[in-house]
């Protein structure tokens, strides 16, 4: 019996939270480029469980603290980046993160977990980038992960089920074909 894979669209009208993840839930970040049609797994997390998991394009909806830079803004967050800019007189450093994606136009996003009431008892789902977005999670209370659990994220599980649970998300990827537009840069808009 092959999975049933629940599908979205992210085209940036609305925000998505997901709060309590799952101890052992597999999210995936696949990436085409123009020149192949095999999508690359840019990175995965593991789930220890009770993380807050949000997909985002709105910079009031970012993680606490998060600042967007001026080369990653357009439209209306350009406006605001300025602005700030003007007040500190420099536009400081590009935000990275462990625990923080920047997910461009094409790219797709799987998370896979164990889901009881689910047919099967595992929730499969992929969502579609239509615009630029920020992914990210952060620790169940809404803090910011300590440097410690983003290194070691994850490791404390099996790895058993999210081995398997990653090259059904492969091959669904690879099945889905080349994404209807590929974005080339990062942005908000």
């Amino acid at each position: 019996m092959s999975a049933k894979w629940l599908r979205a669209n992210f085209d940036g009208s609305e925000s998505l939270l997901l709060p309590g993840l799952r101890a052992g839930d597999l999210v995936m970040h696949f990436r085409t480029s123009l020149w192949s049609i095999t999508p690359e797994v840019l990175d995965f997390w593991i789930m220890d469980g009770g993380e807050e998991f949000a997909i985002t394009n709105q910079e009031e909806k970012s993680p606490p603290g998060f600042e967007l830079h001026y080369s990653e803004a357009r439209n209306a967050h350009a406006y605001s980046v300025s602005r700030r800019i003007k007040e500190r007189g420099h536009p400081g450093e590009i935000m990275h993160s462990l625990n923080i994606w920047r997910v461009r136009e094409g790219d797709r996003i799987v998370l896979i977990g164990e889901r009881p009431w689910r047919a099967g008892g595992v929730l499969f789902s992929i969502y579609d980038f239509s615009e630029c977005a920020l992914v990210y999670w952060m620790c169940g209370d809404g803090q910011w992960p300590q440097v410690e659990k983003m290194v070691d994220h994850g490791s404390k599980q099996s790895q058993e089920p999210q081995i398997s649970w990653g090259k059904m998300a492969v091959q669904k990827v690879i099945a889905m074909g080349v994404p209807s537009s590929i974005g080339a840069e990062w942005r908000l808009d």
